[in-house]
């Protein structure tokens, strides 16, 4: 049977393998929900209808917190698709449908509010949606589901983020990470006026360790690129644009081909991270021009998007996360190159400080401060003492 929405798209009833899940006392197997949601306005035939599989339930430690997510789960989908009016297929709520949060919505409504008013992408984004993910399997274990926002206190955070904490088998590390993400999302909730205090703010963090990081060897570096080189020889050009750029692949996702000057070796990169979003012109290097030449190749029509399918020039900007997974898929795990891809970024930063100076490193990196470039150079110091132990002043 199907529900025919205020929208025009028709929602499949909401049904629950297994069909005993409220009775059945057997934890094992796979629990999923799952309702077919139908969009006449989509142009393409494929797309308008899609397969919803929601199977969040099954990281639950026992049948009975497996049957109250499963709840909870179903009634906020149902909520979504009928009252806010959201949309699987594009992945929106209509605007209109959002509304302006009060004091006496609830404390998952607001969370995801502040998800959904934050202009986060990449790996922030990323993570704030796992954020909200665990806050609300506490927030249902404790039966918090109708908590207002206007009662929640700092008690309620140390309770949920505890209870992850000793649940999920968190290291202090990843209890710091979700703490920070909660501060992100209860600034946002203050300057709505919904909240008063950043409560997670005022919570300890945990010990950590700072784990010391190492820049790529020449030997790694030689492998991973002879391997781009005969296996995708368009990752490996745009290895090397990324390299030599000071940029991010989130920028390189929003660029295209009208914001780049070859002629002048520079480009219009818009960046979101830090305080205040900017647009820079970044330099590129003499060295880089022939991979920027031959990753453009023929395309002539500014509009498209630099970073694309195949790594290419295309009309859509390459998905978020597909670099890390490609990355992850070929280096960390066919090679056995424990190398993230990223640590492209700090390596040039490195090499650009020893080579010029931390000052000009700052300037390619687009930083707001010099204490940030010190991060990515990571010998900076080791330069630094052997210049020290250069200087000859005698003291008579």
């Amino acid at each position: 049977m199907q529900t025919t929405l205020p929208s025009g798209c028709k929602v499949s009833n909401f049904t629950v393998h297994p069909k005993d899940w409220k009775t059945t006392k057997d934890y094992s197997g796979t629990w999923y929900i799952s309702y077919r949601f139908h969009d006449p306005r989509q142009q393409e035939e494929k797309k308008k209808t899609k397969q919803v599989i929601i199977k969040g339930m099954n990281q639950a430690i026992d049948v009975v917190e497996k049957r109250r997510l499963t709840k909870a789960i179903l009634a906020d989908e149902e909520y979504k698709i009928k009252t806010l009016g959201y949309n699987p297929i594009t992945n929106q709520i209509p605007q209109s449908s959002k509304g302006i949060i009060n004091r006496y919505d609830t404390f998952i409504d607001c969370l995801e509010f502040a998800q959904n008013s934050i202009n986060a992408e990449g790996r922030t984004k990323t993570d704030i949606e796992s954020v909200i993910k665990y806050v609300k399997e506490a927030i249902v274990h404790f039966s918090m589901a109708r908590l207002q926002i206007c009662d929640v206190d700092i008690s309620h955070i140390k309770i949920i983020l505890n209870y992850l904490y000793q649940s999920r088998k968190w290291s202090n590390n990843t209890y710091n990470v979700y703490r920070s993400y909660l501060m992100i999302l209860f600034k946002e909730l203050r300057e709505y006026g919904v909240v008063s205090y950043n409560y997670p703010r005022d919570l300890a963090k945990k010990k950590t360790i700072k784990k010391a990081r190492l820049l790529p060897t020449n030997e790694q570096r030689i492998k991973i690129s002879k391997y781009w080189k005969e296996y995708d020889y368009r990752f490996w050009l745009y290895m090397n644009i990324f390299f030599h750029s000071g940029g991010r692949s989130a920028e390189f996702r929003r660029l295209q081909l009208k914001d780049i000057n070859l002629e002048n070796q520079t480009y219009k990169a818009v960046i979101l991270k830090g305080k205040t979003p900017k647009e820079v012109w970044k330099p590129i290097k003499d060295i880089a021009v022939k991979y920027w030449v031959e990753y453009i190749g023929n395309a002539t029509n500014k509009e498209l998007y630099f970073l694309s399918q195949r790594f290419s020039p295309g009309v859509k900007p390459l998905s978020d996360g597909h670099i890390t997974k490609h990355w992850r898929r070929h280096i960390k795990t066919k090679l056995g190159v424990e190398v993230d891809f990223y640590d492209l970024k700090r390596l040039n930063t490195d090499e650009v400080a020893a080579s010029l100076s931390l000052q000009d490193a700052k300037v390619m990196d687009s930083h707001d401060s010099i204490s940030t470039t010190k991060i990515y150079a990571l010998n900076e110091e080791l330069r630094a003492m052997e210049r020290i132990k250069k200087v000859a002043n005698e003291f008579q």
